[in-house]
């Protein structure tokens, strides 16, 4: 290392562990010479110097200090700080704590994978309850999870397969991943592989609602699918994005696991919400969580009431100790968001929509205010909910609808998946094409768009939402190139403005047609 320290001019201290005495000896190298302004110290004589030091004294902090600024995903605007305090931080931690207690679930001998950022809320809140318990953590990346993700190296093995867990916490969106990866490999296979899969998954679901289990199916299919995700799974929490009810179905069944799903954002400091594994209910996320408060409110412009039949419907409004105090330096976008009540409890405006089951207390998430648009005509389509159903096309990677004030249609901006359009361009004679040539041929665009229109009605979406120009993209949407969020959800300015002129060319031969 010393002898790269002109390049690495910021380096003023080094501390080193010393070799053991039993260690073979190093080769004999020459004198490097040390720069005056670097000091060099050995661990050894770190610990006996700090040893001698005069002990300091401690100050637990109060639970309203201030334990650390998180950034929301800036989804739709700009970033929001939000402080988070101690108390907050603790009450998140019980809450997960009391979860995992009423599963009778030995969290001190379990293998968590994770993959969640710590810029992430759930990430970093799940990961101190982790090093708290002293459970096992393997860290991984969704671009080398599985053998079939995007940045796998052919002969490498997944992640998920070297870490082997027990639990770990997903977005909806590598589910959808996996879900087509499973479908290609059996279209590989023939014409009978795909059918008969589904067939024994819908027969396995059946059972599982009734509340039985599939020995048979479980070992023959269940367990090497299975394997993909290290063999020992047995449960998995989703949350981040709305989980597709065929995306929770497939994924039960074809893992033979229990999932818990769940609602919460960065201002709640985590899941407020959560489903448990013995909850067989789907499209839900449960009820709330320990000593954390819900409730609807009406939002008159989207036409959703707390009078609406058979179930209250409106944004979702959640209290206690979990919620922030609000944004750093931003009093009115704060002050549009929280409040406290009579009671001293403080409320968060989540900007989600609810809908509250009376007989169970369960809620579902059915909108979001900032995905709805208004079309030209005056009606409004929530594009979260489009690119929910016709992200489960097999073409898709990823989606964003997109509207203009002054049409009554829809366009698409589509990564597709790489490796079915290369097949497909292969079917069509066209293996010479490169994968941005792909994403333009006229004829690949057709078949994917009717793919689309196809999957869009068996979504049961009305047909002014199923967009009527697409454009495939051929760059990956990731972190990296702030398109996706760091829980990869889709920051939709940031897409608008990137693919600006593929936008305006759609709406422009739509006005010309």
């Amino acid at each position: 290392m010393l002898t790269y320290t002109d390049r690495i001019s910021d380096i003023e201290h080094i501390i080193y562990y010393p070799r053991p005495k039993n260690a073979p000896p190093l080769p004999r190298i020459e004198e490097i010479q040390i720069p005056e302004k670097l000091k060099i110290t050995s661990f050894t004589e770190l610990t006996e110097k700090g040893a001698k030091m005069a002990p300091i004294e401690f100050k637990l902090p109060d639970p309203e200090d201030l334990a650390l600024i998180m950034y929301t995903s800036g989804t739709t605007s700009l970033p929001k700080a939000v402080m988070i305090n101690h108390r907050m931080l603790v009450s998140s931690i019980k809450s997960i704590t009391t979860f995992f207690d009423n599963l009778d679930v030995d969290v001190d001998n379990m293998t968590m994978a994770s993959f969640l950022p710590l810029s992430h809320i759930y990430g970093y809140v799940f990961n101190i309850l982790l090093f708290i318990n002293g459970t096992k953590i393997g860290f991984a990346t969704p671009f080398t999870l599985l053998n079939s993700s995007p940045a796998h190296v052919p002969g490498q093995v997944g992640d998920l397969r070297l870490i082997k867990p027990d639990f770990f916490v997903v977005v909806p969106l590598i589910l959808e991943r996996f879900q087509k990866e499973i479908y290609a490999q059996l279209n590989r296979r023939g014409f009978l592989a795909a059918p008969l899969f589904t067939y024994f998954m819908e027969y396995k679901n059946r059972w599982i609602d009734r509340g039985y289990r599939t020995p048979i199916i479980d070992r023959i299919i269940c367990q090497k699918i299975k394997e993909q995700f290290g063999g020992k799974i047995s449960m998995m929490g989703v949350g981040g994005a709305a989980l597709h009810t065929s995306i929770e179905k497939f994924t039960r069944a074809a893992l033979d696991i229990q999932i818990t799903n769940g609602f919460g954002c960065t201002e709640t400091c985590g899941g407020v919400y959560v489903k448990g594994p013995a909850d067989l209910t789907l499209g839900t996320v449960g009820i709330p969580s320990d000593k954390v408060y819900g409730k609807l409110v009406d939002w008159d412009e989207g036409g959703y009431t707390v009078q609406d039949k058979p179930n209250q419907r409106g944004e979702i409004v959640i209290g206690g100790d979990m919620v922030a105090a609000g944004y750093y330096e931003m009093p009115e976008e704060t002050k549009e968001s929280f409040y406290r009540d009579e009671n001293g409890i403080q409320w968060f405006y989540t900007g989600d929509i609810g809908e509250i089951n009376p007989k169970t207390g369960q809620m579902k998430i059915i909108d979001r205010k900032k995905d709805l648009a208004k079309l030209a005509n005056g009606e409004y389509v929530s594009l979260g909910k489009i690119e929910t159903g016709l992200r489960s096309s097999r073409y898709v990677e990823n989606i964003c609808i997109c509207t203009e004030m002054f049409s009554n249609d829809l366009v698409a901006l589509i990564t597709p998946n790489r490796k079915l359009v290369k097949e497909l361009a292969k079917s069509l004679n066209k293996n010479q094409l490169s994968h941005p040539e792909r994403c333009q041929d006229e004829e690949i665009i057709t078949i994917v768009h009717a793919s689309i229109k196809e999957t869009g009605q068996k979504a049961g979406l009305k047909s002014k939402e199923i967009p009527t120009r697409i454009h495939l993209c051929p760059e990956e949407w990731t972190p990296d190139n702030n398109l996706l969020t760091a829980a990869y959800k889709l920051k939709r300015k940031n897409v608008y403005q990137f693919y600006d002129k593929e936008i305006r060319q759609m709406f422009n031969s739509i006005a010309n047609k």
